[in-house]
């Protein structure tokens, strides 16, 4: 059982808070002091997340940066965290409590949807996760780019995985963390999917980058 974690966010140019979060295996609750509000939601209604960092350009390059992590819930209402460095301000410490963010978030609540579509997987049922179909030993989208397990290729990145057919690399599929929900859930499951074939099949090499 984790402990709750919080996470306080000062705000720009001052020491004051702009947000407290705090996550626990309860779900998750944002403190909003300026006008003395709380947005919460409970563990069972949290659906999807996705995150990510924007850069912010001036007029001849870039000044600052945009982060914010989207969390959806069972009521399709989505819940926003973001903050916003200037010329520098606090670039570390933001980029500290991003990072945290997305993390706890994925330790407490979010890595149950990798493992229960892994389980799934194991179990050898047939699904739709992140716009991919899982079926007996195949993945597919779009109805067709049917690929085999053992076949199943991956590009990984800072901000986004690309998934293709090892033969045939013209036969892709790529997603990015900032854009696409549960991005993080579907690249865990399809990294064990191909660890688990290259492992059987004797296979070492991989196009895996950090």
């Amino acid at each position: 059982m984790h402990n709750a974690f919080t996470v306080e966010i000062p705000k720009l140019f001052s020491n004051e808070l702009y947000r407290r979060v705090l996550i626990s295996n309860k779900g998750i609750t944002i403190e909003i002091p300026q006008i003395q509000n709380l947005v919460s939601a409970p563990s069972n209604e949290l659906i999807a997340f996705r995150y990510g960092v924007k850069g912010i350009r001036g007029y001849a390059f870039t000044i600052g940066r945009h982060y914010f992590i989207e969390i959806k819930t069972a009521r399709q209402d989505t819940i926003t965290i973001k903050f916003s460095s200037y010329y520098g301000f606090r670039r570390k410490v933001y980029r500290k409590a991003w990072i945290d963010i997305v993390n706890k978030l994925w330790d407490y609540h979010f890595v149950n949807h990798y493992l229960s579509h892994y389980n799934r997987y194991k179990n050898g049922e047939s699904f739709e996760f992140c716009g991919m179909t899982f079926q007996e030993g195949t993945i597919s989208w779009d109805n067709k780019n049917i690929l085999p397990y053992a076949q199943v290729g991956l590009g990984n990145y800072v901000n986004y995985f690309m998934v293709y057919h090892k033969e045939n690399k013209s036969q892709q599929k790529s997603y990015n963390f900032r854009n696409d929900w549960n991005a993080l859930a579907l690249q865990s499951l399809l990294k064990t999917i191909v660890k688990e074939h290259q492992s059987a099949t004797g296979e070492i090499t991989s196009d895996i980058h950090p």
